[in-house]
């Protein structure tokens, strides 16, 4: 029958230490810093890049459906917010956008738009607002 009373070491080493990923003080790889996989694929292509894309280009050309597809993907690529279309005014005052957010409220209560796009129409508006709140800056009166 197991010992009850003896404490079990930590889960980590075999001294019972809690192994970590990283030591103190070690932050890990910086922010923005290529793993080796693909800094060696990098390495592998470079020279070939112009090649390799002048075939896919000439694959495409030849009715290659993966490669048209490839090639439009790059060019021009799928958006990945679809685009809503709302009557606002043009937003040159405050009360501009005051009726601009009663247009958008009432586009989402008629189903128009959803209450995220909503939302991020109405953060857009709010920013708007501050910036013509802000005002433009004096012109300083010539002296004389």
């Amino acid at each position: 029958m197991a010992d009850l009373g003896t404490p079990r070491p930590r889960r980590g080493t075999a001294d019972g230490s809690v192994a970590t990923r990283f030591k103190p003080g070690n932050p890990g790889r910086p922010p923005g810093a290529r793993n080796k996989r693909k800094q060696i694929i990098e390495q592998m292509i470079d020279g070939d890049l112009e090649e390799m894309t002048g075939k896919i280009v000439l694959q495409a050309r030849h009715g290659n459906q993966a490669a048209i597809f490839y090639c439009l993907n790059r060019v021009a690529p799928a958006s990945k917010e679809p685009q809503i279309e709302l009557d606002l005014p043009p937003l040159h005052s405050v009360a501009d956008v005051a009726e601009a957010s009663r247009r958008l409220i009432a586009a989402l209560a008629e189903g128009d738009v959803t209450p995220g796009e909503a939302g991020r129409v109405m953060a857009l508006l709010m920013n708007h607002l501050s910036i013509l709140d802000a005002g433009e800056p004096e012109e300083a009166e010539p002296e004389g």
